[in-house]
């Protein structure tokens, strides 16, 4: 099983030239069923070792690219209603309209996971390693979501919950890229530590039903930092109609996001939105058609502004266009 997408970008940023790239992103994974209860997935993608991205921007006089580890897992299904992971594996948080405030789509934690749902009610936590190594400055992070989901009436459900993620970082340097870039979130610029921890306090809801024959959901995710003294809120508003897949055809998508520096763990959220990182707000439109089984077309705009909360606000618009296929 896999993936493959082509992306055509332009970036619109102020003060900078705009940025035109073309990019591919390319995902193979191998699923083994060692018994009736337990899989073993181990999965290469494109891309560099950016943990929240695995697209690989094409160039270079047509050069050989990089193809990473992404995927190397057990899972467990041995407990009723109950899955446990272990290794490097998908993100077993609910994301509410699949959206990625706080976790982007292309990370995949690392450690272990457990989900529980008896169809009503859901239990979803994981522990993952930012750096496990002793040598360096270790860290082991963790979150838990409980939630439930109802039927309001026909074709309406509700699904609605809270979660608590744990990342201690104060007084810890950056754990990816270089020594100074902490992704939005406030630093000791003299040390290049962090100033604060992540405890995201995070309510959500998602609300499902049909307009005409046509599947439509709308979405809430409201998150707080307990740790942080200023610009310790974020949240993301949206609705998406339709599917595009061939029964459905097309979709489309907006949501509007606002989230402040300290908000949220800016090396995991959205790698898109306002160039990545916190402290941005702004407009995400996404459009899709299907094409065909397991092909689509999509086109996403991002117009948001970003740098707000600890810098010189600046505009950012992005545009994506994507072929898609699976398989």
């Amino acid at each position: 099983m896999g993936d493959f997408r082509q992306r055509y970008e332009k970036i619109d940023e102020e003060g900078s030239a705009d940025r035109n790239r073309s990019r591919i992103r390319a995902r193979a994974a191998i699923i083994a069923n060692v018994s009736e209860n337990a899989e073993v997935g181990l999965g290469f993608a494109s891309g560099s070792d950016d943990p929240v991205s695995s697209n690989q921007t094409l160039g270079d006089g047509g050069s050989s690219k990089d193809i990473n580890l992404d995927l190397a897992y057990v899972k467990w299904a041995g407990t009723n209603n109950t899955i446990f992971y272990g290794g490097k594996f998908r993100n077993v948080l609910f994301k509410p309209g699949k959206h990625g405030l706080l976790w982007d789509d292309d990370w995949n934690p690392e450690g272990v996971g457990l989900s529980w749902d008896n169809g009503d009610h859901f239990v979803n936590a994981m522990g993952t390693w930012l750096e496990s190594d002793s040598r360096k400055e270790t860290e082991f992070s963790y979150a838990v979501q409980a939630g439930f989901r109802k039927t309001l009436g026909n074709n309406v459900k509700l699904t609605a919950g809270i979660g608590y993620s744990q990342l201690g970082t104060k007084g810890k340097g950056s754990f990816f890229s270089d020594d100074d870039d902490f992704f939005g979130n406030s630093f000791d610029p003299l040390t290049n530590t962090y100033l604060y921890d992540y405890e995201e306090l995070e309510l959500f809801a998602d609300l499902y039903f049909n307009i005409g024959d046509k599947p439509a959901n709308v979405f809430f995710d409201y998150v707080q930092n307990q740790d942080a003294r200023d610009f310790d809120t974020a949240y993301a508003v949206g609705f998406k109609y339709g599917n595009a897949k061939p029964e459905a055809n097309w979709e489309f998508a907006y949501v509007y996001q606002d989230i402040e520096a300290d908000a949220a763990f800016g090396l995991l959220t959205d790698s898109d939105f306002s160039g990545g990182g916190t402290g941005g707000r702004g407009h995400i439109l996404k459009g899709g058609f299907a094409v065909a089984k397991n092909i689509k077309a999509s086109v996403t705009y991002l117009v948001s502004k970003g740098n707000g909360d600890l810098g010189s606000e600046r505009d950012y618009d992005h545009l994506q266009l994507d072929p898609e296929l699976k398989y």
